[in-house]
């Protein structure tokens, strides 16, 4: 999980440290309630996670999660089950919000800007 870097108002997230740290820490709680607390991929015995800053001051996790035996991923077609990468269609799958797509792939998609 990582922090978007796109800022309104001509601002980079190292001019306000203190509303990344706070909104990352708030999004990180969080993920982590759904995966270990209600159990969204399973029953999980044992975690851990750290938390690492890139070098514009965004944050991010590394986090490893182990499986009840009864739960544990043994198949590609278990993985194809859970993980997805498709952006949805904006035709089959309209959205409350008019510029639902437009939104998603701005704020979702992750950008090489070397």
């Amino acid at each position: 999980m990582t922090g978007a870097n796109h800022w309104r108002r001509k601002q980079k997230a190292s001019d306000r440290p203190d509303i990344v740290a706070h909104v990352f820490e708030l999004k990180k709680n969080e993920l982590l309630k759904d995966i270990i607390k209600h159990g969204v991929l399973g029953k999980v015995v044992a975690d851990i996670h750290s938390i690492e800053f890139q070098k514009r001051g965004l944050p991010h996790m590394h986090l490893l999660i182990f499986l009840d035996e009864a739960d544990k991923i043994h198949t590609a077609e278990q993985v194809d089950n859970i993980v997805s990468a498709q952006l949805p269609d904006p035709e089959l799958q309209p959205r409350p919000l008019p510029d639902y797509y437009k939104l998603y792939a701005t704020w979702s998609l992750w950008r090489c800007q070397a």
